[in-house]
């Protein structure tokens, strides 16, 4: 009698336990569900329709950037009459997202010249823009140039274009930019295309440099203001100015991790590199290595 009562009871655990695990997977299943349920569904995208003529001509239009609000969409074209040169960057309007596209209009030339500019991109607040260009003055093939505008409803706001500089442009050819805002993070990140190195396009991503200097250290890009003897403030430049970017680039590996490099093995601090935009040499300027 005690033998069976305490099988019985071993039985009873057993049967328990499975009863648990049942409910149990039950709701693990229930809760996938419904996260399914809940998931953002997406449908297919419908086919291309060609933006008319009015934006499309015989000519090349590449490049597409929109702005956050939707309105303005810029591109580059080598279309003429209109064009300064090879390609430019033309930006076309529309009162709301339901109308159509109005005529294109060259943004000038404080953007454009008689060389390339093209693949237009902009920062998240739509301040900047970042763009390619063979212009002279260039230091290799192709630059990243950046311009800055005070008012983001203002298509032709664009102060003059600031070459991105050494730290992110090199001699050969430099294209693409895509710039990351990076919050969680902390450190804003430039994503472009470059030739440096095997003569084919490797993507690279360039830090933006925090802006410590030292006695010599030229002028702040865009800011006009000279290098004092003491240290500066670390803080950020005022948000309508572009702002340096480290000199140590890295390369996206194989497997997308950041792999390093640096063309002329040193540190920053060791090969001290002109300000851009200064016209001056860098002298003891630490820059951080990313």
């Amino acid at each position: 009698m005690r033998s069976h009562f305490l099988i019985s009871a071993g039985q009873s655990r057993r049967l328990g336990r499975l009863f648990l695990l049942r409910i149990l997977s039950i709701l693990v299943l229930a809760l996938g569900a419904g996260l399914l349920l809940g998931a953002p569904r997406f449908s297919e995208w419908s086919p291309p329709v060609n933006l008319g003529p009015l934006v499309n001509t015989r000519f090349n239009e590449a490049g597409p950037a929109l702005s956050k609000d939707g309105l303005s969409l810029y591109f580059q074209s080598n279309r003429m009459p209109g064009g300064y040169g090879g390609n430019d960057i033309w930006v076309s309007q529309r009162a709301s997202r339901e109308n159509a596209w109005g005529d294109p209009v060259n943004l000038g030339p404080t953007i454009n010249t008689a060389a390339n500019e093209d693949a237009p991109a902009f920062s998240r607040d739509g301040h900047t823009m970042f763009f390619n260009s063979d212009r002279l003055g260039s230091l290799g093939m192709r630059d990243i140039y950046i311009a800055r505008r005070t008012h983001t409803d203002d298509d032709f706001g664009w102060e003059e274009p600031v070459n991105a500089g050494p730290g992110v442009n090199s001699t050969f050819m430099d294209a693409g930019p895509s710039y990351l805002e990076n919050e969680e993070a902390g450190t804003p990140l430039l994503y472009f295309g470059s030739t440096r190195l095997g003569g084919v396009y490797d993507i690279y991503v360039s830090a933006q440099a925090d802006l410590r200097q030292r006695a010599g250290c030229g002028r702040l890009m865009g800011t006009g203001r000279p290098g004092a003897g003491a240290q500066q403030s670390t803080e950020r430049p005022a948000p309508q100015r572009p702002v340096r970017w480290s000199g140590d680039v890295p390369a996206l590996g194989p497997s997308g991790q950041l792999r390093p490099r640096r063309p002329l093995g040193l540190h920053a601090r060791d090969h001290p590199r002109p300000l851009v935009g200064s016209g001056q040499p860098g002298r003891h300027c630490e820059q951080p290595v990313r």
